[in-house]
């Protein structure tokens, strides 16, 4: 019989920038920005072929524009070791409101960072 998948129980990343993004899936919580003073948020949470989707607002409701934050989290199974290497990838979306619907043409920009870092059993 198999070893079942051990999941990690937290991940720890940084972009080129330095920018730190630390996942806890029992929560959840995601902590994003600089390793001085990252801010604490509540993600929601989709299931994909690329693994979770885990993404916060950035920005509130701020017309016209809301920044979004999409953190790709790979699956990763820890088996008997504390400690995995990981790479991915977080999304950055600038949503265009339109009220009442007059912007025309495209509505979302988006922009990509690769992340690297750790997970933990």
């Amino acid at each position: 019989m198999p070893a079942p998948i051990v999941a990690p129980t937290l991940y720890e990343l940084t972009d080129a920038a330095g920018n730190e993004f630390i996942y806890q899936p029992a929560g959840p919580t995601l902590w994003y920005g600089p390793p001085s003073n990252p801010t604490k948020y509540s993600p929601t949470i989709l299931s994909s072929p690329l693994g979770s989707l885990v993404t916060v607002t950035l920005t509130p409701i701020a017309f016209p524009f809301i920044r979004t934050l999409t953190l790709v989290v790979p699956n990763v199974n820890m088996g008997s070791t504390p400690i995995q290497s990981i790479k991915t990838i977080a999304f950055f979306t600038t949503d265009r409101l339109s009220f009442p619907f007059t912007v025309v043409g495209q509505l979302q920009s988006s922009t990509v960072d690769s992340l690297s870092g750790e997970a933990f059993a």
